[in-house]
Parts: structure tokens; C-alpha cells; sequence
């Protein structure tokens, strides 16, 4: 196997277990929870630092190794579970209502997007 391959490999590994930790921490905001990894740029005098969990810090190294690996090889880290944190990240930073169920209508429709991914047959709902 070559470099590439196995590079290849292991960010297919990395891909799909960071899809399903991802898909919990929607979940878990979807059903009016909270997530410390999905709410970590929430700014603020002191941030949300005093919230970080270990599950927080894996995803995190989870999705810098990812980015790494699509750096490595040359691609851009676009498409699948990184697509939709990102466009979750944006559209959070923008919700006026993000207190208010902004957030967990925000992961319901990110949640459907990443689950759609997963089983390309099911159409996911962009609207709003």
C-alpha cells in the first residue's frame, strides 16, 4: 500500500467516526441540549472555556487531524461531516435567536444535511 492509500485510509477512518460524534453532538442540541464542541467559538469576556469537556478536546483533535490529512494530500477539507460543521459554525454566529431555539433549529437542519450525506437517497432540508 502506498503512502497515499494509506493516507487515504486513515482519513476515511478519521471521516467516520468524527461523523458519529458529530451527529451526537447535533443531537444533543437538536433536543434542546448543548454541545461545548459545537459552541466553542461563542465569544464573550471569558469564552466558554470553562465548559470544555475531554469529548470537546478529541473532537477538536479529530478535526484538526482531519484538516491535516486533506492538507497532506493536496485537497481542500470540503464536503461530508466538515462542510456541515463549518456551515454550522458560520450560521451560529449569526443566529439572533441562538438562546432562544435558534440552536436547536439550526442542528435539526444540520443534523438532516449530515444524516442525508450518510444516505444520499434522503433529501436534506436547506431551507432557512
Amino acid at each position: 500500500m502506498s503512502r497515499t492509500d494509506r493516507l487515504y485510509s486513515r482519513l476515511d477512518d478519521l471521516l467516520a467516526e468524527f461523523t458519529d460524534r458529530l451527529a451526537r453532538e447535533l443531537e444533543a442540541v437538536a433536543s434542546g441540549g448543548s454541545s461545548a464542541f459545537l459552541s466553542r467559538m461563542e465569544s464573550g469576556p471569558m469564552g466558554l472555556q470553562f465548559l470544555r469537556t475531554p469529548e470537546c478536546d478529541y473532537l477538536e483533535r479529530l478535526e484538526s487531524d482531519i484538516r491535516s490529512l486533506h492538507s497532506k494530500l493536496g485537497e481542500p477539507a470540503q464536503g461530508g461531516p466538515m462542510t456541515v460543521l463549518d456551515e454550522y459554525l458560520a450560521r451560529y454566529g449569526q443566529l439572533p435567536d441562538r438562546f432562544d431555539g435558534g440552536a436547536v433549529s439550526l442542528a435539526k437542519k444540520m443534523l438532516a444535511e449530515l444524516r442525508a450525506q450518510q444516505n444520499p437517497g434522503v433529501e436534506a432540508d436547506r431551507s432557512g
